[in-house]
């Protein structure tokens, strides 16, 4: 499998990274902001206790953004959206606070540490980043992971600027291609 399990500081495995990252909307960011997680495995995980941060570039100082309550859940290949009233969420999954346009880092803590960190524009302190962070994107673009779930432990590898897919896949595995034009039958 192209997924690994991200590795939190307490060495425990997780299948779950966050997937897209919208910080930036035209005009005012507030209610359209969202963080959305991604489950890379064949099971279901609970994220009732889970934490998404935002972590100030700057200072590094952590601010909680969202907690899992009881009955979070995420399926097996699907994506979670926590987001700003604007976008209507579900109760379950509203954006508390904001985030910032950088350079900043989200991070995503389950019970026992952190599984995933991104950042994003020229963070400099360690531990807001893997690897390198992720550039910083325009005013109406998504930070979204490329291709969806992989965390190859390097932000700047793995996230690219892209259209906003809020609880959508960012990328699909397959482009189609449709064709207008007539069959051609090969003579005999």
């Amino acid at each position: 499998s192209p997924f690994k399990s991200t590795v939190s500081s307490t060495g425990v495995s997780c299948p779950v990274v966050v997937n897209e990252v919208y910080y930036d909307h035209p005009g005012r960011d507030d209610g359209w902001e969202y963080v959305e997680l991604f489950n890379a495995v064949t099971d279901s995980v609970d994220l009732a206790g889970w934490r998404v941060e935002l972590l100030d570039g700057a200072s590094g100082a952590p601010s909680c953004l969202w907690t899992g309550r009881a009955g979070s859940r995420i399926r097996p290949g699907e994506t979670f959206c926590i987001a700003g009233r604007a976008r209507d969420p579900s109760p379950d999954r509203l954006l508390e606070g904001s985030l910032e346009n950088g350079p900043d880092a989200v991070r995503l803590v389950t019970p026992d540490g952190t599984a995933d960190v991104v950042g994003y524009g020229p963070v400099a302190l360690e531990g807001l980043f893997e690897g390198s962070p992720a550039v910083a994107v325009a005013a109406g673009a998504s930070l979204a992971r490329r291709p969806d779930g992989m965390d190859s432990g390097r932000n700047a590898d793995d996230f690219v600027e892209a259209r906003p897919t809020p609880g959508r896949r960012n990328f699909f595995d397959r482009d189609i291609e449709v064709s207008l034009a007539p069959v051609v039958e090969p003579p005999c």
